[in-house]
């Protein structure tokens, strides 16, 4: 792994800068007044609940007199020292004797603070003093670099694992994967904060190499197939990316990191994978193009890489590959375009699977050898090309220049004639081609490297003199008069067991007539090729039930090679458990067969095994369960019509004395929910299929006919359901110690809808693209419908229309029914009148009160909306949904950041909303020519200090006399008024008060129903609790206004101070300290019948403040 070095000075300087500036933005007030260079509170709010702290939150009570001497002396020299009275100061505080605002005032009333760091650099230096226990977590063998800088950056948040093991394996895609994507949460929680910070720390690291080709190498030898949290690290990066990567979190990551003025020490990229990946897989094609013009997707790129021990990774590229197929990624009709890289010379002959509908391209480097009897699946041989190269991957030295790399294809203009050499090889005249006695073909290219091929053309599985066998368009032919020649490769080791005992689960005899081997060094699977039943006299049960089993397999022959020199464990069983089971879960079974294999047993190619060893056949039991759509080749597009194949692996038969009927049963679940109930292996709610349709082994179930409950049909049609079918003797499970037992099919609705980022797109099967995606735009009114949905059920943001639409209406439902539609509740002359939230278009010339108060998902024009609808329609009839179905629409409302639009703050809080701090109090105090206890005595008094009562719930406190007055103002008749106060005396009333009755959410609530506006309007909201009447204010409307309230404390100040500077004479009444006056301006005259002791309660808090901890 390559460094870019940095000198110790340039190392300290920007490791500092980086780290202090995230800590401690430099345009805060405690940077900008210099107050950080001396003892100040770490905590702003309440100093007595924190520590003092100096420069970048060096912690004075934490660390002790000893620690700080030091770290100061490697700031001024080693003449520095603390002065008497700070050393007093100091034990004081540290032994609890005084309070943190009483040491600091004790602090700034030095003349003479040695303590005093006088300039930035200082501080700077001094905190990098401090990071010796994050330094310590880093490699020592890294050197002083960027790299180093980034990896201490995130030992100061969280090392971990997986990070340390990548670093100690000097695998910097990796260690560049676990800087970038992991470790950005908070209690379980996504935070933008951290998320930047670890796009900007692996934008530090970046990903530098040698050359292009190891790039390639080291990116790809991981992203389609290691894993993290469950996913290919692919996946979880696409995931990642879509939530933590948007376009809003880019530009304010953008903007912070100019603010806090990293740019002046990091160019940062902020990328998403495909654009930092683009330039190596460019100068990947860029390499090939002399060779063949082909463009390989980075999910298509694989490679084989070398574990330490010798063995390879092609079993997990298999694996996935067969599970992208099984998946039906692969379409007919197109041949998918996937490049398979071998770097490493390997000892392990690697069998790479090719699933249908691809053409695989193979880049080999010498010394390989590349079994070749699952390549081709439909039997042509252009399915699969050859490419070769002179590359020589050495992970601790630098490799060729990109220019030396060289790549060649291997194939013949000809017919290529092979002649028999001296000792019965057969060679080409050129020397290029041969076939040796191993049966295996060696192309010799680049001055005298050689690459090797097993099971070459395996539709001839010889080479013959009559006709050429072809592969990767070499063709061979043997010179006339040679009888041909094998080139099928059984494997280059032959293990025979002599004592195996092989019975049923009951200890009985088993009919059976092949077993297979999982070889635990190359992972493959090799069936038996001899089975027989030894010959016995013994009167000994087992020995009747004694086989002798021989096998031809793979092993690694190097000596000199970890895997030939540790012991090889084999595990026997009666089937292939590959197909259905992780290497893993195999390991584990306890009813297979286990054979191990020594060192001094593999040398001479061949070796028998006398031990006993046991398997069990499964003769009785339920083994497996498969799972088939017979008509359907793609399994993502699978729907409710469609007829599931249902079979049992059990091998009794009706008639046998052993069979037992077979139950069946299904139970429809959440996608997220399966790991959980595998894990759990509890069936409860199933559902029993009866009748004789549904008895035998095999079975056929059609959702849309055979499920007879509607209300679970639809449960099924929902996004990301799933349907488990089980098949049991007795009870259901979904798996017993000999086997998996039930099967199951994964759901994706046809059409979905999903409005996000400002757009609504249409989803068709799970999928969508930005053709798909139609300008639009949220209502205020259906935005808060969405959020009193949230609130009250927790399933906001689900939606339903019916399929059924046209250029008219197309109306948003809260069911999938479609019974219960979405609504506004608006007044019309004082009477209430619903009308339905729409997929529509503003209309500016509307023609009633009606079509004027529309709301819902704008489309923004009519052409927008017919676009919309043609597409819907077409993609509808291609899924051949049926009309009048629901079809889901899920919200995803765009975060909103008030304060950064209003010039607050420089970063958004991405919807989480920004606290008040004692700089927020003391700016406003400073503009208003006020001192800021005032301002918090108030806060104090109006909501006991409480902003919130729950998370994003404002404190409010709802004043029907105010809902009253609002109705009566907005055009409503006093009659119709009244008749609402008579109905709802505690929600709409002439008189204040009634406060006791209900609570003021409950309060709310009703009203919103009543009149939302006006509602809202009537409360008095969050720590300072000013009137919502007051919207306009700050806001364009009331809906604005709850939003703001219930997301953002600063909002809540802001609103205050704004409510302050336009209230005539407030400002001189809190200049002043007119409690009385001040209660009357924000109360009302008749404050002393209600609340006698306000003004005496704003007076109090005001001296408390004044006293102690604010200062």
């Amino acid at each position: 792994m390559i460094f870019r070095d940095l000198s110790d000075d340039e190392y300290g300087k920007r490791l500092s800068a980086f780290m202090c500036n995230i800590e401690v933005h430099p345009d805060s007030e405690l940077v900008k007044s210099g107050r950080y260079l001396k003892p100040y509170a770490d905590n702003s709010k309440n100093a007595d609940s924190g520590s003092i702290a100096i420069g970048y939150g060096l912690d004075l009570k934490k660390n002790a007199t000893s620690e700080i001497t030091k770290l100061y002396q490697g700031v001024f020299g080693n003449g520095w020292q603390l002065t008497k009275e700070e050393l007093s100061i100091l034990r004081d505080y540290k032994n609890g004797t005084i309070t943190t605002s009483m040491a600091l005032r004790k602090f700034n009333s030095l003349s003479n603070l040695s303590l005093n760091l006088k300039i930035r650099d200082n501080a700077y230096k001094l905190y990098s003093l401090t990071l010796s226990t994050y330094e310590n977590k880093v490699n020592s063998n890294i050197p002083k670099s960027y790299e180093r800088l980034a990896l201490v950056s995130r030992a100061y948040n969280h090392y971990g694992s997986d990070l340390m093991k990548a670093v100690s394996q000097r695998d910097r895609f990796l260690i560049w994967f676990h800087l970038r994507y992991t470790i950005n949460t908070q209690k379980g929680k996504e935070l933008n904060g951290l998320t930047k910070r670890r796009l900007w720390e692996s934008d530090i690291f970046d990903l530098k190499y040698k050359d292009d080709f190891e790039a390639i190498i080291n990116i790809f030898n991981h992203m389609n197939i290691s894993k993290y949290n469950d996913q290919t690290i692919a996946k979880y990066i696409r995931a990642y990316e879509g939530r933590n990567f948007t376009e809003k979190n880019i530009t304010d990551f953008k903007a912070d990191a100019e603010s806090r003025k990293l740019k002046n020490y990091f160019s940062f990229k902020y990328n998403k994978i495909n654009a930092t990946l683009a330039p190596f897989v460019d100068k990947l094609h860029s390499l090939l193009k002399e060779v063949i013009n082909t463009t390989f997707d980075n999910k298509n790129i694989y490679v084989v890489y070398l574990k330490s021990d010798g063995t390879n990774n092609i079993s997990a590229i298999n694996k996935a590959l067969q599970e992208r197929e099984k998946n039906s990624e692969f379409k007919e009709g197109k041949k998918e375009e996937i490049l398979l890289i071998y770097p490493h010379q390997s000892a392990q002959p690697t069998a790479p699977y090719q699933p249908k509908n691809t053409r695989l391209t193979i880049i080999l480097a010498s010394g390989n050898y590349l079994d070749c009897s699952n390549l081709n699946p439909s039997g042509n041989s252009s399915e699969s090309r050859l490419i070769l190269t002179n590359y020589k991957f050495n992970s601790y030295k630098t490799n060729y220049n990109a220019s030396n790399i060289k790549f060649i294809n291997p194939f013949t203009s000809k017919e290529t004639i092979l002649y028999k050499d001296e000792v019965g090889n057969f060679i080409s005249q050129d020397k290029k081609y041969s076939y040796n006695s191993a049966n295996k073909i060696v192309l010799n290219f680049f001055d005298n490297l050689n690459f090797n091929l097993l099971n070459f053309a395996k539709e001839n599985g010889s080479l013959r003199s009559d006709k050429a066998s072809s592969m990767f368009d070499i063709k061979l032919k043997l010179a006339s008069n040679n009888s041909s020649v094998p080139t099928t490769n059984n494997g280059n080791f032959n293990l025979v067991i002599t004592n195996l005992i092989i019975t049923d689960e009951n200890q009985n005899s088993t009919d059976i007539k092949e077993i297979y081997l999982h070889n635990g060094e190359d992972k493959r699977v090799y069936k038996s090729y001899y089975l027989k039943k030894n010959e016995t006299t013994s009167d000994d049960e087992s020995e009747k039930n004694s086989y002798t089993a021989k096998f031809n397999i793979n092993l690694i022959s190097d000596k000199n090679q970890g895997a030939f020199k540790q012991t090889t464990k084999f595990i026997l069983a009666a089937r292939d458990l590959s197909k259905d089971y992780s290497t893993s879960e195999i390991h584990s079974m306890s009813d297979n067969g286990v054979v191990s294999l020594e060192a001094n047993q593999k040398q001479s190619g061949q070796a028998t095994y006398e031990l006993k060893t046991s398997l069990i056949d499964i003769a009785n039991n339920i083994f497996n369960v498969t799972v088939d759509v017979p008509n359907k080749k793609d399994r993502t597009t699978i729907t409710t019509k469609d007829t599931i194949n249902l079979k049992a692996k059990y091998k009794p038969n009706k008639g046998d004395d052993n069979y037992k009927e077979i139950n069946w049963s299904y139970k429809i679940i959440k996608k997220d929910e399966y790991n959980g109930e595998v894990r759990a292996n509890i069936v409860i709610n199933d559902i029993k299929l009866e009748g004789e349709k549904f008895k035998g082994k095999e079975i056929n179930f059609t959702p849309q006919t055979d499920i007879k409950d509607k209300e679970l049909l639809k449960k099924l049609k929902e996004d990301d359901s799933t349907i488990v079918f089980f098949a049991c003797l007795k009870a259901p499970r979904y798996a017993t110690r000999y086997g998996k037992t039930h099967g199951k099919i994964d759901f994706k609705v046809p059409i979905k809808l999903k409005y996000e980022n400002s757009k609504l797109y249409i989803y068709e099967f799970g999928h969508t693209d930005k053709n798909l995606g139609f300008d639009a735009s949220l209502s205020d009114k259906f935005s808060c419908e969405i959020n009193e949905t949230k609130k009250s059920t927790n399933s906001g943001g689900k939606y339903y229309i019916s399929s059924s639409i046209n250029s008219q209406n197309i109306g948003i439902f809260k069911d999938y029914k479609l019974k219960d539609p979405a609504y506004q509740v608006i007044s019309i002359n004082g009477k209430s009148s619903r009308v339905s939230f729409e997929i529509y278009v503003a209309d500016s010339k509307t023609k009633s009160i009606i079509s004027g108060n529309k709301g819902g998902i704008n489309l923004i024009n009519n052409e927008n909306k017919s676009k919309f609808i043609s597409k819907f329609n077409e993609i509808k009839q291609k899924v051949k949904l049926e009309d009048g179905e629901s079809v889901s629409i899920e919200i995803i409302e765009d975060d909103v950041c008030f304060c950064l639009s209003q010039g607050l703050v420089k970063k958004s809080c991405g919807g989480n909303g920004c606290n008040i701090n004692d700089n927020d109090y003391a700016t406003t105090a400073k503009e208003l020519g006020i001192e800021k206890e005032v301002l918090m005595a108030i806060a104090s008094q109006e909501s006991k200090h409480a902003s919130f009562k729950a998370v994003k719930q404002a404190t409010i406190l709802f004043e029907r006399h105010k809902m009253y007055r609002l109705l009566i103002k907005k055009g409503n008749t006093k009659a119709s008024v009244d008749a609402l106060s008579k109905k709802y005396p505690s929600i709409v009333n002439e008189d204040s008060g009634g406060h006791n009755d209900m609570t003021s959410y409950d309060k709310l609530k009703t009203a919103k129903s009543i009149d939302y506006d006006c509602a809202i309007q009537s409360c008095s909201w969050g720590k300072f609790q000013v009137m919502g009447f007051h919207y306009a204010n700050l806001y364009s409307s009331p809906r604005e206004l709850e939003k703001a309230m219930n997301m953002c404390e600063l909002q809540q100040f802001k609103y205050f101070v704004l409510y302050l500077k336009k209230t005539n004479g407030m400002v001189n009444a809190l200049k002043s300290k007119n409690w009385e006056e001040i209660a009357t301006l924000y109360n009302g005259p008749k404050w002393k019948e209600k609340n006698p002791e306000y003004a005496n309660n704003i007076k109090r808090y005001y001296n408390q403040f004044k006293a102690s901890k604010w200062k």
